[in-house]
């Protein structure tokens, strides 16, 4: 790359800075790697939420953990598809809605090591359906919130859960092919914490050896590097200062762009938006408690879904 050359948004400059802080080799294949891994990261800024609780199935006391996959992103991208289509309206459906739920007899909070095996894990199906399952009328809890988190949280104190953890995973700028783990421990009841307790996983062994692991995968990272605290992803906190905010709203409105593009991507833009300018994203929720088994409701979304598919390629490259 000659000197002061611009790839793919990043300047000459720019990735050798970004190879020097990530200890990449200093040649041509770790220059490549660290741009391939600068552009991955730019552009799939998808990431993975799920909470952990104590839960108890078949009077056996264990660990649910209930996390997102494919059909719970796809409900994100359709509650904001129809956001966009209907001038602000939410679909009634939070996408936790369809995370799914794994339950481990005896294992503890945060006992990461004994998730990657030696464990036997029991599949539970979807939340809402374990939900209506172990807790009739559980739907209850939701009356009064607006938006999904509250909405999660109204639940958890719903089924008597006194603490529990929500986490969120996506790719990391600290460490080449790592990943950022932010976790909230959340007590029933209780005022949440503004932030969470920030790891950066997959960053200690040599970088070119390193798997690429994706978001929901993240329990089979071999290392777990503390680094302070932060926002969680799904829920950043963070304040754009006056003398940024016309620089993040710039770059917003490209996002926007890429967004009228390309409307089956919508979490990985707008998780980009909340890190970028928060803010922005105040009204994105203001009317999702609309009737929740509205069959018109229903009829909507599924009309919609097509329209709303996902659309993240695989990384090839990594």
């Amino acid at each position: 790359m000659a000197a002061g050359a611009e790839t793919a948004d990043f300047t000459d400059a720019q990735v050798q800075a970004q190879q020097r802080q990530w200890g990449m080799p200093d040649n041509p294949e770790g220059r490549q790697a660290t741009l391939e891994w600068m552009q991955y990261v730019g552009t799939n800024t998808k990431y993975c939420s799920g909470v952990q609780l104590k839960f108890q199935y078949g009077n056996r006391d264990g660990l649910l953990i209930l996390q997102t996959d494919q059909e719970g992103i796809r409900q994100y991208n359709l509650n904001e598809f129809i956001r966009r289509q209907e001038e602000g309206m939410a679909s009634a459906v939070p996408d936790w809605w369809y995370w799914h739920a794994y339950w481990y007899e005896g294992l503890e909070l945060l006992n990461v090591y004994e998730l990657k095996g030696g464990r036997e894990c029991m599949e539970l199906g979807m939340a809402h359906e374990l939900l209506d399952r172990a807790f009739p009328g559980w739907k209850g809890a939701l009356v009064g919130h607006q938006d999904s988190t509250s909405m999660l949280r109204a639940v958890m104190c719903h089924i008597g859960s006194l603490v529990h953890v929500e986490y969120s995973v996506g790719l990391s700028w600290r460490a080449y092919r790592g990943l950022d783990f932010v976790a909230l421990i959340v007590s029933g009841g209780g005022k949440p914490p503004a932030e969470g307790s920030h790891w950066v996983l997959n960053s200690m062994q040599d970088p070119l050896q390193r798997p690429f692991i994706l978001p929901e995968l993240w329990y089979f990272c071999r290392d777990w590097l503390s680094w302070g605290q932060m926002p969680s992803m799904s829920e950043s906190q963070k304040v754009v200062r006056p003398e940024n905010q016309a620089m993040a709203l710039a770059r917003v409105k490209d996002l926007e762009a890429r967004i009228n593009a390309d409307p089956g991507n919508f979490q990985n833009y707008v998780h980009h938006i909340q890190q970028i300018y928060p803010e922005y994203l105040n009204g994105y929720y203001k009317n999702v408690m609309r009737v929740m088994m509205d069959p018109a409701e229903s009829q909507k979304r599924k009309a919609l879904t097509d329209q709303a598919a996902m659309n993240t390629p695989p990384p090839s490259k990594l």
